[in-house]
């Protein structure tokens, strides 16, 4: 199959998978609404989000990239996993808070107004079952998002009451993070 065509296929898998997230239910609506935000160069971003997705799949490896939106102050943070949700959980427990407040501290601490940080997490199992990838058993994608309100960590407050949400996976928090959190939700 040409990576056109595989990148056609990764793509609609993550159409459906956005749409059903595998943890939080409900969080397709918040995540929409950031990504809706991005009107502009969206199909770019579609079409930069595919390559990643074929270079996890090429490589094995994590790949990622950054959208920002500077009108709207919201930034968008893609990655793409190789393997299960439960595959890939084991090792991101107790980077995971870390990694996400990072990414928000450096963008507001760069100057930008930051009102909320989206993270979608995009999985890649793939059974090599079928070399031509004719069949959603050979490869299958998964997504689970998480946010952060950009005034947590010293952006500006937000202009939709909504982006004051904080959205976090507990699986992948370490006990440390856990308390930090639940401080926070206090």
């Amino acid at each position: 199959m040409t990576n056109k065509l595989t990148r056609k296929e990764l793509l609609r898998q993550l159409i459906l998978a956005m749409d059903a997230p595998l943890t939080q239910p409900g969080s397709e609506e918040l995540a929409r609404g950031v990504i809706e935000q991005f009107t502009d160069p969206l199909a770019d971003l579609m079409a930069m989000w595919g390559d990643k997705m074929l270079a996890t799949l090429s490589d094995g490896k994590r790949h990622d990239t950054l959208a920002l939106n500077t009108d709207r102050n919201v930034a968008l943070w893609f990655n793409v996993w190789p393997g299960s949700h439960h595959e890939v959980q084991a090792d991101r427990i107790g980077d995971y808070l870390g990694e996400i407040s990072g990414k928000v501290k450096f963008l507001v601490d760069g100057g930008m107004p930051l009102e909320g940080f989206l993270e979608i997490d995009a999985y890649i199992e793939d059974s090599g079952a079928d070399a031509n990838l004719t069949s959603d058993d050979a490869l299958r994608v998964s997504v689970e998002y998480s946010f952060l309100p950009g005034e947590l960590l010293g952006g500006a407050p937000p202009s939709n009451p909504h982006t004051r949400t904080i959205l976090l996976n507990p699986d992948l928090l370490s006990p440390t993070e856990r308390q930090a959190v639940a401080k926070l939700m206090a």
